[in-house]
């Protein structure tokens, strides 16, 4: 049963391995089991390439049909990395300010 509620969401949006695991409730070795082997028989695509926990857009989001994969992402620079970096403490510092909240 929980296989099938897993295609069923991937008939309808991209998902990632991590939000198929939740909406399954399988583990997420069984589910990267499942889309490695529906990969290979060509019954999924990867639909979109998201971000990851460092804002790398380096997940994959499957969907279900025989469709070209989506490309992936090129990585950043090291320079970029820094400056999205800077750019995102600014924001948690202006952010600090606002609410009075120091560190």
């Amino acid at each position: 049963m929980a296989v099938a509620r897993m295609i069923a969401a991937m008939n309808d949006a991209p998902y990632t391995a991590q939000e198929l695991t939740e909406e399954s409730g399988l583990s997420m070795q069984t589910v990267r089991n499942y889309l490695k082997a529906l990969y290979k028989a060509k019954a999924i695509h990867i639909a979109d390439w998201t971000e990851d926990n460092k804002g790398v857009r380096s997940t994959r989001a499957f969907m279900i049909g025989n469709n070209v994969d989506a490309k992936k992402p090129q990585r950043i620079t090291a320079k970029e990395a820094c400056a999205k970096y800077r750019a995102k403490m600014k924001q948690i510092k202006l952010m600090q300010q606002m609410t009075g909240q120091y560190i």
